[in-house]
């Protein structure tokens, strides 16, 4: 059943595309053009006038115009995964990834941070300043984000340098402020780093914003401000300019596009700005003109993950899963049309009991293939749905939809919000669930598991009750025996109603963050783990599989087991059996 199952999800991936509206053209590189990996983090260019491209699994690549180049971990690279890349002035390449920080000149490597296992998760960002120094804000394995200094060959961890500073405070940002400065984004406000040392802004006193949560974007080449601008209660979102005078502009931005989905901003040579929103494509901004680029207009994605301009005034724009634009200025010039619906990246699958499949994408949408049609799933206007991450179907037909924005219910007119009916906040970050008979368990991210039963009182695991360490859960799996295996960035725990048995990257696994867990017809557990591999444990010992033993990739994202007997591994290089 699994694997048809996998089968159906192909065919809905390869359905034809039609595009209405003001048409764009674009020219587009992905795996046919000899790209390895059709995810792209992040984009460098280097003196040369290369173009390096960090992909999402696939390694590091250079791109001469004409074909690519790819360095991996056989050639010097900490993981196959690249989440950051800069060029310097110096020329040396900067390369981030989940295990540490490399530099590149050209010929050799130079580890400057290593670890066996994963230190940071998502894309990282890189930023020079006059005095040669390299700093880098990423996001660590615990949660929280943290800032680094590079200089003369010497690694400065900043937030714990400057813990005292820091330690009421969240990261949101880091963007530069002229040669000198860089400015950081916190929820206690804006905070400055000059000559190595950090202290409060003034930007919203000056401004007259003490009212607004400011992040900082980027400083143009008139030294204006662009700053995301949130109130405070009051629901309110701007994207503003600050000038040097003290004026304020509020920027007209389209009103489809929430503000709070922008992650990236960049100028071109000719002082246009191009901000990247989360599933929300391109805006540019150039005299008072705008444009929007996304999936509507010919861009066949809004996935944007990363951009950048090459010497000749190109702007280039990475994306998940349809590899990497290029925008010549004039108009884009596209091909490979047909290569399937770009951008509709899934993350929940689920079949009900009539065999219509319902997908859940990284757009915030859920759609359901019935075997002939695709419908698309509206959410009302008082249910806003963020990514479903998983469903199951409850007695009454109704579909129970966990996302990261809270849980719903699908009674296959409308979605409703139902969190506080099973005793949860309404936004609660669902990841997960599983039913065992009348009980629904809930992997709750970063606060614990969950356990629903209809007519009794709730209960919570957490590190504070119970042996459940590690309340980071990505993943929930019941074996044949109806142990219960929690999945965590911290390793994986077996619950067997009684106790929690804790499996780690100490002496167990080769990787302490454990994506998805399943079993096969002889009673193996096995793991999919990031940065490790598959790992497979016969109840008293551990097998590894990854890259130095064949496997296409260490980051191994999933993993089912067929009746036959067979294992499938899903992984950003494809399907491995």
């Amino acid at each position: 059943m699994k694997l048809k199952f996998v089968h159906i999800v192909f065919v809905v991936f390869l359905l034809p595309c039609v595009l209405n509206g003001q048409h764009h053209f674009f020219r587009q590189y992905s795996l046919e053009e000899g790209l390895p990996q059709s995810e792209v983090n992040d984009i460098a260019e280097d003196q040369f006038g290369y173009l390096w491209l960090g992909t999402n699994g696939g390694g590091l690549c250079r791109f001469n115009g004409m074909h690519f180049d790819v360095l991996t971990k056989k050639d010097g690279l900490l993981e196959d995964l690249v989440m950051g890349l800069y060029s310097d002035n110096n020329y040396d390449l900067w390369i981030g990834s989940p295990k540490g920080v490399i530099k590149y000149n050209g010929k050799d490597f130079k580890y400057y941070l290593k670890s066996d296992t994963a230190i940071f998760q998502d894309r990282m960002q890189f930023m020079e300043m006059m005095d040669g120094s390299v700093w880098l804000m990423a996001r660590s394995v615990s949660g929280e984000k943290v800032i680094y200094r590079f200089r003369e060959g010497e690694v400065t961890d900043f937030t714990r340098e400057n813990k005292a500073f820091f330690k009421d405070k969240t990261i949101f940002y880091m963007s530069k402020s002229g040669p000198k400065k860089m400015m950081i984004a916190t929820d206690k406000g804006v905070c400055e780093i000059e000559n190595n040392q950090v202290t409060l802004s003034h930007m919203q006193e000056t401004y007259g914003l003490e009212d607004k949560i400011l992040i900082p974007l980027l400083q143009d080449k008139y030294r204006n401000q662009w700053v995301l601008a949130f109130g405070k209660g009051d629901g309110t979102q701007n994207l503003l300019v600050l000038g040097l005078n003290g004026d304020v502009k509020d920027i007209d931005w389209p009103k489809e596009i929430p503000l709070d989905r922008v992650f990236r901003a960049y100028e071109d040579r000719d002082g246009g700005v191009w901000v990247a929103v989360s599933s929300g494509g391109i805006v540019w901004f150039h005299d008072d003109k705008i444009k929007l680029f996304n999936n509507s207009n010919g861009l066949k994605t809004s996935l944007v993950t990363s951009l950048g301009e090459d010497r000749e005034g190109n702007m280039w724009f990475g994306t998940s899963g349809s590899g990497v634009f290029k925008y010549g200025g004039d108009k884009f010039v596209s091909f490979n049309e047909e290569s399937g619906l770009g951008g509709n990246i899934v993350r929940s699958i689920f079949q009900d009991s009539e065999g219509k499949v319902y997908l859940g994408d990284d757009n915030n949408t859920i759609s359901v293939f019935d075997g002939e049609k695709v419908e698309l799933l509206q959410a009302s206007a008082d249910a806003k749905m963020a990514q479903a991450r998983s469903m199951l179907e409850l007695k009454n037909g109704n579909v129970l939809v966990a996302t990261v924005g809270g849980l719903y219910e699908y009674d296959h007119k409308r979605f409703i919000s139902v969190g506080e009916k099973y005793g949860l906040d309404p936004q609660t970050p669902v990841v997960d669930m599983i039913q065992q008979g009348d009980t629904i368990w809930m992997g709750i991210y970063g606060k614990g598991l969950f356990k629903y039963v209809p007519g009794q009182l709730s209960h919570w695991f957490t590190p504070a009750n119970s042996g459940l360490v590690s309340p980071f859960i990505t993943n929930l799996f019941v074996d044949s025996k109806q142990n219960i295996w929690i999945s965590t960035t911290k390793g994986v725990f077996k619950y067997d109603h009684i106790h929690f048995v804790h499996f780690s990257d100490v002496n167990q696994l080769n990787s302490s963050w454990v994506l998805q867990t399943a079993e096969d017809k002889v009673g193996n557990i096995w793991f999919a783990t990031f940065t490790g591999g598959l790992n497979r444990y016969d109840g008293q010992r551990f097998t590894y599989f990854d890259s130095s033993t064949g496997v296409r990739s260490d980051n191994v994202y999933s993993v089912i087991a067929d009746a036959e007997g067979n294992i499938w591994a899903g992984t950003k290089m494809g399907w491995i059996s």
